[in-house]
């Protein structure tokens, strides 16, 4: 059919598609009621909305799964996915009646391509807000909170663009008393966050981590692009980075600087503080590679600038001290408007927390998008079970 056809059919085509098939032969797949789904309760709620793009033109004769790639920004093993699930249709003309719904298929001028898509409403009370937090708990006791923390959430006030801040969140768990941050995370960082529930044990904590005799260990998993050259940084090798850490004022913004760690620094007025992180490569390939971080010190971006500084990549979707994303990745993982950055907390362990060489182990499991980004770039997903993910697994002798 040529374009001028199916554009002369795609004009008549609605009416014509209204009337019944006399012969029942209409071979199209019924969408995916993506409603009528049976959802787990703790998941976030979702909104739904129908995208419809039309054909152009310029695009007559491409195959399905490569329009779906062009219109809906989908990556093509993604694109394929949604088609063969009956998500993402052709409709719209006449001629869309005799398209057999293939990832192959051609399609023509006129022709609409549309997708069903299914979107995380918004938190708009606070209390849905609260409950996100009280659904994220990952050990409770008498003394701390542990929880997986979301990207996206700040942990103090004075974001622009969040509406809620951890501390606000933690006042309405109708604790004894009020509940005390005892480390922090970055707005954009995931995983494991320990919250004080009591004065005596913030301050037993933050002796804990003062003192490296009984230290908080904790272990990160990070995504870095471009890939670590496999000479230096070979799969299963680990390695420390020492150096000094020194604020600066950039373009009216408060940044990080790495510098030569030297041990007079110790001596003199604090302005440069030392930095230590343990570091070991998991897994990597063409597109970037996955390392286990563990630092001994907690200095503020202390894993951000040292991973520039001492391998020249940064971590995935830090648009702070970098770019965010490199293309190799785009063509692979098309990420939201608030793509997270790919630092998460995996483990944190306190030890003697239940008496001597009696341990605390939390685990956090990594979020939905971390999976997707492994296995769109062809990654064993076996990676993620470096660190134990039960987040239950700790050490209690009761």
């Amino acid at each position: 059919m040529s374009k001028r056809t199916a554009k002369r059919w795609a004009q008549i085509g609605p009416p014509i598609k209204q009337k019944e098939d006399p012969f029942g032969k209409n071979i199209k797949r019924t969408p995916v009621d993506l409603k009528g789904t049976i959802q787990n309760p703790l998941e976030e709620k979702y909104d739904y909305k129908t995208i419809q793009h039309t054909v152009e033109d310029k695009h007559h004769g491409r195959s399905f799964v490569d329009l779906a790639v062009e219109y809906l920004g989908l990556t093509p093993g993604k694109a394929r996915f949604l088609i063969l699930k009956g998500e993402i249709t052709v409709t719209g003309s006449a001629h869309a009646r005799f398209v057999d719904q293939d990832p192959k298929c051609v399609l023509h001028s006129g022709d609409v391509i549309e997708r069903v898509a299914r979107f995380a409403k918004p938190v708009k009370t606070l209390e849905e807000a609260v409950q996100r937090i009280r659904a994220s708990i990952l050990y409770e006791d008498e003394r701390i909170l542990i929880i997986n923390k979301k990207h996206g959430m700040p942990v103090h006030d004075g974001s622009k663009n969040a509406e809620f801040h951890l501390e606000q969140l933690l006042e309405e768990l109708d604790l004894k008393e009020k509940p005390r941050l005892v480390h922090r995370l970055d707005k954009d960082t995931t995983g494991c966050l320990m919250i004080a529930k009591t004065k005596e044990a913030a301050q037993e904590l933050s002796l804990k981590f003062q003192d490296p005799t009984v230290p908080i260990t904790r272990k990160y998993f990070g995504v870095l692009v471009p890939p670590l050259d496999s000479t230096r940084y070979p799969v299963g090798s680990k390695h420390e980075w020492v150096s000094g850490l020194t604020t600066v004022i950039v373009d009216g913004r408060e940044k990080q600087r790495v510098v030569p760690w030297h041990d007079d620094y110790a001596r003199q007025d604090g302005e440069i503080k030392k930095a230590v992180t343990k570091v070991e490569i998991l897994q990597s390939n063409k597109k970037m590679t996955v390392v286990a971080l563990e630092p001994v010190t907690g200095r503020k971006h202390q894993l951000r600038v040292q991973c520039i500084k001492h391998t020249g990549s940064f971590l995935l979707g830090d648009q702070k001290y970098a770019s965010g994303y490199t293309k190799v990745i785009l063509h692979n993982y098309r990420p939201k408007a608030d793509a997270p950055l790919f630092l998460h907390l995996s483990q944190l362990q306190i030890r003697d927390w239940y008496g001597k060489d009696k341990h605390l182990i939390v685990n956090a499991p990594l979020n939905d998008f971390w999976r997707k980004l492994i296995m769109s770039v062809g990654m064993n997903t076996s990676v993620v079970h470096h660190f134990k993910q039960n987040p239950y697994c700790h050490d209690d002798p009761k």
